[in-house]
């Protein structure tokens, strides 16, 4: 099955990984969710990037989605940002859903999704328009709540 919504495949992406996490880390560690998040010393920071991470990947799909239109109109620059972008809003999905499940990999994850998110925002601000504007803010507040939830997980 082909996705041509890539808006609407990163709202699947992003209901997967959060149904997984309701349904697997409570239950797999004998704990109701409540008591398994405040037993996680980093659990505000992860809350804050799970809401970061989820609102970059949304961000970035609207500046993708953008940038494909634009491309189709002949602006063949906004290929390769359209591409950046996608790949920008994939990488948060990920880290949403290695942080959602509080996986041993989530700090590495999250560093990597800040890395992601500088780049696609860099680029973004090279570009007018109020969907790279919004995908260049989203993309900085998501690379810093990554980092600060990386620094809590380690």
């Amino acid at each position: 099955m082909v996705c041509r919504n890539t808006l609407a495949c990163l709202f699947c992406t992003a209901a997967i990984a959060v149904a997984g996490l309701a349904l697997t880390a409570p239950s797999a560690l004998g704990r109701s969710a409540e008591n398994a998040r405040i037993s996680s010393p980093t659990g505000d920071h992860m809350d804050h990037c799970i809401k970061m991470t989820s609102a970059c990947a949304i961000a970035c799909g609207k500046a993708s989605e953008h940038c494909t239109n634009m491309a189709k109109q002949g602006k063949g620059e906004h290929a390769t940002l359209a591409a950046l972008c996608t790949d920008c809003a994939d990488c948060c999905a990920s880290c949403m859903s290695f942080v959602s499940r509080n996986s041993q990999l989530s700090a590495a994850m999250a560093e990597c999704c800040a890395k992601c998110c500088d780049q696609c925002a860099a680029e973004c601000d090279k570009v007018t328009g109020d969907a790279m504007t919004d995908c260049a803010k989203a993309c900085r507040d998501c690379a810093k709540a990554c980092r600060e939830m990386g620094k809590t997980a380690k």
